[in-house]
């Protein structure tokens, strides 16, 4: 083995065209769900860019070598819907080979979806036990990774690579053309002595890093990112983010516009439940700011999102805010965990992207999932794009909803559960 594992890949080979292997060609893709996530036509559970990575993989012997063990430990990284992690274990099983394959989302909704698309292949999940990801990675030989929609969160992802794998890793990251950047070699050259893009194929390119960099002793982590107080209606609020968290430390301007607008709508008067839902709760912003905002609340904040880096990043902030013994965040799918009619006050700004595809049906199924976890005569107050006129669908799932204000960009509406 050399220093690094520089050497042990042939990266010139990425100047050639790359054919389809074994590996892809006996494997059904089309078969691939992306449920519970909504699905429609244009949305698929898989892509080129697994492909070529898996092709990639292939070419460059990655999948044939052990590193002198028996065991060859594969780690899949966003691997949306199982369409790296079970081609791997498909092959694996055929052809009784020792691999170890992991896969790690930040998504819930998509680790459940590689969990039933396991099912129904007939494969053992590979969705990753560890909580932690440098677990995940700890002493990985090969990483194949989508490139995540934000730097931050490849970081992230490099980041616990270079800290845990394998000293000869081989990392290769793969996006469609048009999303990567020239940024995306520079966060892996800080960590990897070579890196080197492939050829494109069907739109999709697959960049690869070999030959980790030593980190220094006192090396300390990126994540979380703190910031320094920002004012919100006149609250000051730190806000925390880890990498895949949506907005980073950013105040969202739509949950800007929701907040002042609560703020003037309650008062310093109104009376709130023992317990009010954040749903979606990014990086926290509303579930540390009620409690600061609203004096007579006593109660406690729920905050809940699919996102791990946003349950965490809501955490941080509830303790750079002085409020961790107010908010309890937990990592769920559209309160899937919550039971029937058991919530009185709902809170919700929601996503209207899939990805990097706009898809109103992700609202949708939080629009459904409040009105299942409302008492009767329960609340939704939701912020939402004006363009994408989802009071129609509040009224039909949630029950009669009034427009409490709207700005040039954004509608605030308060959705009353019918009996």
């Amino acid at each position: 083995m050399t220093d690094g594992g520089q050497d042990m890949y042939n990266l010139d080979l990425l100047g050639q065209d790359v054919s389809q292997g074994e590996i892809t060609r006996d494997f059904d893709f089309s078969a691939l769900s992306r449920w519970p996530e909504p699905e429609a036509d244009n949305l698929q559970g898989s892509d080129a860019t697994d492909e070529l990575l898996l092709d990639t993989a292939d070419i460059l012997s990655a999948l044939t070598r052990s590193n002198g063990q028996d065991e060859l430990r594969i780690v899949t990284l966003n691997d949306g819907f199982g369409a790296l992690s079970l081609p791997l274990q498909q092959f694996a099983r055929g052809n009784s080979l020792n691999w170890t394959i992991t896969a790690w989302n930040d998504s819930l909704s998509r680790e459940q979806a590689i969990s039933n698309n396991a099912t129904q292949l007939g494969l053992p999940s590979p969705v990753a036990t560890q909580l932690k990801l440098q677990e995940v990675v700890s002493g990985a030989v090969v990483i194949l990774i989508q490139a995540p929609r934000s730097l931050s969160e490849l970081r992230q992802l490099i980041e616990a690579t270079a800290l845990a794998a394998s000293a000869d890793v081989l990392v290769l990251v793969g996006g469609r053309q048009k999303y990567l950047t020239l940024s995306i070699n520079d966060v892996l050259g800080e960590y990897f002595n070579e890196v080197r893009a492939g050829r494109a194929r069907s739109k999709s390119r697959v960049i690869a890093a070999t030959g980790k960099r030593p980190l220094p002793e006192n090396y300390v982590s990126a994540f979380p990112v703190r910031s320094e107080p920002k004012t919100l209606a006149g609250i000051p609020l730190k806000l925390a983010a880890y990498g895949a968290t949506f907005g980073g430390t950013n105040i969202d301007p739509g949950t800007r516009f929701f907040l002042e607008t609560l703020k003037l709508t309650f008062g310093d008067s109104a009376e709130f439940p023992d317990s009010i839902v954040d749903l979606g709760c990014g990086n926290g912003t509303i579930s540390s700011f009620f409690p600061l905002q609203f004096p007579k609340f006593s109660g406690r904040m729920l905050a809940t999102d699919s996102s791990r880096d946003a349950v965490a990043a809501t955490q941080e902030t509830a303790i750079l805010n002085n409020e961790a013994d107010r908010v309890v965040a937990v990592r769920d799918d559209a309160m899937s965990t919550f039971p029937d009619k058991s919530e009185e006050l709902i809170l919700l700004n929601p996503p209207f992207h899939v990805g990097n595809t706009v898809d109103p049906n992700i609202a949708l199924k939080l629009f459904r999932a409040s009105a299942r976890v409302l008492k009767n005569n329960g609340e939704l107050w939701c912020v939402w794009n004006s363009h994408l006129n989802y009071k129609h669908d509040l009224n039909r799932i949630v029950g009669p909803t009034t427009e409490i204000a709207k700005n040039r960009k954004f509608t605030v509406t308060r959705s009353l559960k019918r009996a």
